[in-house]
């Protein structure tokens, strides 16, 4: 857990830093993110009203992290487990209007729920955390501006590979445990691959929009490397990148220092 957070640490702010900057050189992009993250305001504040941990233990009461204390000893995760779905359910309830069939906290009238929507407005009420693809699946347009980021200013901006066995690479022989340098900041920025190299894009990953990438583009895009060697904090540091910037979004926005230049 420490390699975790301590390693992302920097390169995650980093990320965030060119973000932010693209984002105040870009005024379209950022009202763009911005009308996103409005549009979705109700999934990123926080919950309103006592807990549900608090109310499973008795409202009046010294807590850390949802667990009561008493006598010196907490009830544990279990009550934090039971808060967390109970919360969960109470909340879906009041967004289905109460009195309803529920299945998975979803509402069930004339053969139609109202879908992911209601589940996720429920989390957030509860103060659940988003998964990755709920994140990615409701704030697609944050998702993309941070990936653009990563494209023109990769935090790692080269990795080093070392075939086990010798390898014939495009007519060369590669040695076996010969250290072989792989520039992914050049790789991102190959004009032969991504048209408009130089340019802030976030369309480029969108799916299904006419400036995505193509396959050969995605091979060429890795920020936390490919394959079995890469960065295996990649999810973690994306979920904690896109997140922070949809928060900064909603609060704040963002111009360039009066005498600074956008290259």
């Amino acid at each position: 857990v420490f390699v975790f957070l301590m390693a992302g640490f920097e390169t995650t702010a980093a990320s965030l830093t060119f973000a932010l900057y693209l984002l105040a050189a870009n005024p379209e992009a950022q009202r763009k993110l911005q009308a996103e993250v409005d549009g979705q305001a109700h999934l990123l504040a926080p919950p309103k009203g006592p807990s549900a941990a608090q109310q499973l233990n008795g409202g009046d009461h010294k807590q850390g992290n949802g667990i009561k204390v008493a006598n010196g000893a907490g009830r544990g995760n279990g009550v934090h487990l039971e808060a967390r779905a109970m919360s969960v359910r109470q909340a879906t309830a009041q967004l289905n209007g109460g009195d309803h069939k529920q299945g998975n906290g979803i509402k069930v009238a004339n053969g139609a729920g109202r879908g992911n929507g209601v589940h996720l407005e429920a989390r957030a009420m509860s103060g659940g955390a988003l998964t990755a693809e709920e994140l990615a699946r409701s704030f697609p347009y944050t998702c993309a501006v941070v990936d653009e980021a990563l494209r023109l200013y990769p935090p790692g901006a080269g990795a080093i590979r070392a075939p086990p066995e010798a390898t014939e690479l495009l007519g060369y022989t590669v040695p076996a445990e010969a250290f072989v340098f792989l520039p992914i900041y050049s790789f991102h920025h190959d004009a032969n691959v991504w048209p408009d190299a130089a340019e802030f894009r976030p369309e480029r990953h969108l799916a299904g929009h006419p400036d995505a990438m193509d396959a050969t583009a995605k091979t060429s895009f890795m920020p936390f490397g490919l394959g079995p060697r890469g960065c295996p904090g990649s999810r973690f540091a994306l979920q904690e990148a896109r997140l922070a910037l949809a928060s900064l979004a909603s609060r704040f926005a963002f111009e360039l220092a009066p005498m600074q230049e956008h290259p």
